[in-house]
């Protein structure tokens, strides 16, 4: 065997060992992280319970670690803090909220129909004398508001990204206003719907009164769609 074939082999043998070697350390990364998954999941199925509860975040750490039935350490390997903890439930809360809003609207044709089943979605699909944890996660996103805008725009872009694409169509379609951006019209429905659901979750009714779906709707309308 000559100089140059006893290197190649020994290339092939450096390359079947790293090999190897790689597949050894992807399939201990992927164990890891189905680990850490688990148990980080574990972790917020549990501050959920606790939520439903008391409708209140004001739970502690140990309180949750006793619950899980894991330990402090384990916690705190997952997740930086509590709001850090917090954070994830309501990201999670969030998704749920929008995937049940996106099949809503998908079963609806038009732009102005899929907007419709947007907004009531919107408004009726939390039912807060059922639900304590969306109560509790309405005081949280107040939290957020002062706290973390950065973050809670983030939890709320699928959102706003689902209500944008039916704006846009509906601009496109020439059923809703155009002197207004997308963005910002988008902006304004989605303020409009949050604080009518935020009052609705937290029960202040600040003329004593609660208001309608369709009074809603009627409202959002008036002010978004193209009149003849």
């Amino acid at each position: 065997m000559t100089n140059a074939d006893a290197a190649g082999s020994a290339d092939a043998a450096g390359a079947a060992d790293a090999q190897w070697r790689q597949r050894a350390v992807e399939r201990s990364l992927r164990t890891a992280r189905a680990r850490a998954v688990s148990r980080s999941e574990r972790f917020i199925a549990v501050a959920t319970e606790l939520l439903h509860e008391t409708g209140s975040i004001d739970f502690t750490v140990q309180e949750l670690v006793e619950r899980s039935q894991m330990s402090l350490r384990s916690f705190y390997q997952h997740f930086a803090s509590k709001d850090d903890l917090l954070l994830a439930v309501f990201e999670e809360a969030i998704r749920g909220f929008v995937d049940r809003l996106a099949q809503q609207v998908a079963a609806e044709h038009g732009p102005l129909e899929r907007l419709r089943a947007y907004v009531l979605g919107f408004y009726t699909t939390i039912d807060p004398r059922t639900e304590p944890a969306s109560r509790a996660l309405s005081h949280y996103m107040l939290i957020l508001t002062q706290t973390e805008p950065s973050e809670l725009a983030r939890v709320l872009a699928p959102q706003i990204t689902l209500l944008m694409g039916i704006v846009a169509d509906g601009q496109a379609a020439g059923v809703l206003r155009h002197d207004i951006s997308t963005r910002h019209l988008t902006l304004l429905i989605t303020q409009t719907l949050m604080a009518a659901m935020e009052m609705r979750v937290l029960g202040t009714y600040l003329t004593g009164e609660q208001i309608s779906e369709e009074e809603l709707w009627s409202f959002c309308t008036a002010g978004v769609v193209v009149r003849p």
